[in-house]
């Protein structure tokens, strides 16, 4: 495919706090595929903040909508950027989202891929580092469940990942028209469009040679951004409550690290000092296990405890307390 333009589309919704990193990281990549234009299209959608007003500064075209549907918002900045171009002939879209950051070389790779004849490339995600004192256990779940199929570092072999993230994608404008574009869900739109260039037969490449840098943080409904961690929902935190005695608990992200409100408020309970419902119900699964499913030996029963083993002063039993053995030593002297 011969590349003419480039259009980069960023739905968000007060995303103040992160655009402008995130433009200035598409400028940056933007820079190293010149003289090729990129033009940079942020969709503002219900955004009660200043987010279209600092993408703007930043030199973004910017379109705001009141829709609060990240597909539809993604729509609507593929049409506004193709009629700032003026054709689908030879325009590759790149897709990512508010609160993420590209690296130098994220369009530089996308279009060698398109060049070799790939309609679709799809890459991988970073989760930026939690905040200080965060409970970890959502990250390494994440983290576990993410890299299950990359190849071992000494395979020297690419990773052929099975993931889709609208923060990390390129498609070309033809491929994107044959299918339909995005259609208007409020979440997995990037899945769906996927599923369709799949189903038409386009050629897709899937690479973890441009990770971007994404917040992990849990958004249901969000127009800006597609999570990557699970959403808190009724369901998944009752999963924490203890089963039944002698049952595991349903493990997952742990609800304190997608803010669940708690008791005290909302936020890491560890880092709260306290324990949430969540982190009290799987302490109480746990020593409702079986011995042997914690890797521990049953318990000896008192005669087992005495059996072999000598009488303590006096003939006090040796599962006696403490405070009985030393009162008989005292009882001695």
């Amino acid at each position: 495919m011969n590349i003419a333009a480039v259009a980069v589309v960023v739905p968000a919704h007060n995303e103040a706090e992160h655009i402008v990193a995130c433009v200035r990281s598409i400028r940056v990549a933007a820079d190293h595929v010149g003289p090729l234009p990129v033009h940079t299209v942020v969709v503002a959608d219900a955004c009660t903040d200043i987010t279209a007003a600092l993408a703007a500064r930043e030199g973004a075209h910017t379109v705001s909508i009141d829709r609060r549907n990240v597909g539809a918002a993604r729509a609507v900045g593929v049409l506004h950027a193709l009629a700032l171009l003026g054709s689908t002939s030879g325009i590759w879209l790149a897709m990512t989202d508010a609160d993420s950051t590209v690296p130098a070389h994220w369009l530089t790779r996308q279009i060698a891929w398109a060049r070799r004849g790939h309609d679709a490339v799809l890459g991988t995600i970073r989760l930026a580092p939690a905040s200080q004192g965060a409970c970890r256990y959502a990250r390494s779940e994440h983290d576990a469940a993410y890299y299950r199929t990359r190849p071992a570092a000494e395979d020297n072999t690419a990773w052929e990942h099975p993931h889709v993230h609208g923060a990390n994608m390129g498609v070309s404008a033809t491929a994107y028209h044959h299918v339909g574009g995005f259609a208007p869900l409020t979440t997995s739109e990037d899945h769906d469009l996927v599923a369709r260039l799949t189903q038409a037969g386009h050629r897709i490449a899937r690479t973890d040679d441009h990770p971007v840098h994404t917040a992990g943080r849990p958004r249901p409904g969000r127009p800006g951004r597609s999570s990557p961690l699970p959403v808190p929902t009724s369901e998944n935190v009752r999963a924490y409550r203890a089963p039944g005695p002698g049952r595991r608990a349903v493990s997952g992200p742990h609800p304190c690290d997608r803010g669940v409100t708690t008791s005290a408020g909302s936020g890491s309970c560890r880092s709260r000092g306290f324990r949430c419902d969540g982190h009290r119900a799987q302490r109480r699964a746990t020593s409702a296990r079986e011995p042997s499913e914690q890797g521990l030996r049953p318990p000896a029963t008192p005669g087992q405890r005495h059996q072999g083993r000598a009488a303590g002063p006096s003939g006090t039993p040796p599962w006696s307390t403490s405070s009985a053995r030393r009162a008989a030593v005292r009882h001695q002297r």
